[in-house]
């Protein structure tokens, strides 16, 4: 998986980013101003805490498949949990094991919400790109 060139509309410095195709404005690691465009936030997760860790309600992981960045979910799911990721133009979305196996959307929410990879790769896309 190759990272995804962007280029800052203020300073015009080109750099690679990884997972690039979201909707949220990012700062630029150059220039510090906001000027490139990104599709996760860290509103669709609760803050960490050593309690509870990163918490996501099922609701915000649906809006999250049916609005967040098609190619960045399709790629972090393929890469992680080894699952095909598919949101057909309705809105619906649906999971496949390697053996094409449909996997259901409550098993792959109680699996996010066991190893916590989904939040902390969003935290830290955000992280990585406002430093």
């Amino acid at each position: 998986m190759s990272d995804i060139e962007i280029k800052c509309k203020n300073c015009s410095r080109e750099f690679s980013l990884m997972f690039a195709d979201f909707n949220l404005s990012l700062r630029c690691p150059n220039c510090n101003k906001f000027g490139l465009v990104s599709t996760f936030s860290t509103n669709f997760i609760s803050q960490p805490s050593w309690k509870t860790g990163y918490e996501m309600n099922l609701d915000t992981f649906e809006d999250l498949l049916k609005h967040g960045g098609k190619y960045a979910l399709k790629n972090f799911f393929k890469k992680h949990l080894d699952l095909s990721f598919i949101r057909r133009a309705s809105g619906s979305v649906s999971f496949k094991d390697r053996s094409n196996y449909t996997v259901s959307l409550s098993e792959v929410y109680e699996i996010i919400q066991q190893n916590w990879l989904l939040q902390r790769w969003i935290y830290n896309l955000e992280f990585a790109t406002s430093h």
